[in-house]
């Protein structure tokens, strides 16, 4: 395309402008062209129509010392992982949902798929990987995260095709769960294998939700790193940050 574009500008430019400066204003009018078209990167990570969640349009950013950031789905948080089983064993495991580390050394790969309603008469066959929350209350979510690999180009594999995302409110549930008491708020296309759709993405709710725990319903032998989940901040954490703000505002005017 831009080669196309840079080759009619020549010709347009050279028939009214000193040729000397053709290369140099086509030049720029083709980057013009690309910005504005936008470069290929995220075109094929989407959130279809209806969902109740966007894409924050960023692929990772990779984290060579694989360490995940703090967040309420983490095992070291209490919460549990959960699906019908795992492939490829023992380098994947359900316990690679949650155990606080990128990487294809330390993520899930489904093995065993079954028949999963996903709401509105939709069945599908495939495999489930999900997260428990801690305790038995529900959890305010704003957002979300997962991928094949956060930690660098390892694989191009396992990520393409079609991923519902399921939230519950139902006390401590796993892999048993009734398909029932799950609700489906969208559904995102990975439309290849390529880096970067491999790398870590994280969503965000168009108004937060209570959960107790997240399931996503992904392409048969799907691959993830990582569930990510955090929630919106406790009264008592945003009014203490408020504090702060306002006594240093107060602060900076004594001065």
């Amino acid at each position: 395309m831009l080669n196309k574009t840079y080759s009619n500008c020549q010709t347009q430019i050279a028939r009214k402008m000193k040729p000397k400066l053709t290369p140099y204003l086509c030049s720029a009018f083709s980057l013009t062209v690309f910005l504005i078209s936008g470069a290929p990167a995220n075109a094929a990570t989407t959130v279809l129509a209806g969902s109740q969640f966007t894409f924050d349009g960023v692929d990772g950013p990779l984290v060579p010392d694989a360490i995940v950031p703090d967040n309420l789905a983490l095992a070291s948080n209490g919460s549990l992982p959960f699906a019908i089983d795992a492939g490829h064993g023992p380098t994947h495991s359900i316990a690679g949902l949650n155990n606080g580390l990128y990487g294809n050394n330390a993520s899930w790969i489904g093995h065993t798929g079954r028949d999963i309603d996903i709401g509105g008469g939709q069945i599908v066959h495939t495999a489930i990987a999900g997260i428990d929350f801690a305790g038995s209350g529900t959890h305010r979510i704003q957002s979300f995260a997962f991928g094949r690999s956060n930690k660098g180009d390892e694989f191009a594999d396992r990520t393409q095709g079609d991923y519902y995302i399921q939230l519950t409110t139902t006390p401590d549930p796993d892999f048993n769960t009734s398909d029932g008491d799950w609700n489906t708020i969208g559904t995102i296309n990975i439309d290849s294998n390529d880096f970067p759709n491999t790398y870590r993405h994280e969503y965000t709710l168009n108004s937060p939700q209570n959960a107790t725990g997240i399931r996503i319903v992904g392409p048969y032998g799907v691959a993830i790193d990582e569930i990510e989940v955090y929630v919106v901040p406790e009264p008592g954490v945003a009014v203490l940050g408020l504090s702060g703000f306002f006594a240093l505002a107060l602060l900076r005017r004594r001065k």
